[in-house]
């Protein structure tokens, strides 16, 4: 085993000023972000924050420009600040996911029905055309779907998880 040499004093100090000098100007290269992008970025946060809280999945299919509708919070604020701020909005407000453009509960249960009858089709040896076709009478047979919201239903199973 070869011993290692033993650096001078002048040597780490060389290898630290060359170290804090290398990480000031990896900071200085760093794009500032623009309002929009800490808005749009605040807005996708409290969309996940309004699921975890309330516990609906449907508040991540909302868009972020019908949630801004719903709240005023000052810009200047801390993120953790703005977001709790915008959050007790919500609640406070009763504000719904279809409130602000998420597809209605009764989308999401035809959905569920729909894949799920067609999973079991699938099971039980139908072919993919039958098995779409029993899954989508099965589902709108059992979930009514008001006439306007019929082109929010997924009616082919490769849009599923």
């Amino acid at each position: 085993m070869k011993p290692r040499s033993k650096k001078t004093g002048r040597q780490l100090s060389a290898e630290i000023a060359e170290a804090l000098r290398t990480s000031r100007l990896h900071a200085r290269r760093r794009k500032q972000k623009s309002s929009l992008e800490i808005r749009t970025a605040r807005l996708e946060t409290l969309k996940a924050i309004m699921q975890d809280v309330l516990g609906d999945p449907a508040w991540r299919d909302t868009d972020p420009e019908e949630i801004e509708k719903w709240i005023s919070v000052d810009d200047g604020l801390s993120d953790r600040e703005w977001l709790d701020t915008a959050k007790n909005q919500l609640v406070d407000e009763n504000v719904l996911p279809e409130h602000a453009g998420a597809p209605p509960p009764s989308v999401y249960r035809w959905n569920d029905v729909f894949i799920d009858t067609y999973k079991m089709n699938i099971d039980q040896g139908m072919s993919r055309g039958a098995a779409i076709e029993s899954a989508r009478q099965t589902a709108s047979d059992t979930v009514p779907v008001a006439p306007n919201k019929q082109s929010l239903l997924k009616t082919d199973p490769d849009l599923y998880d």
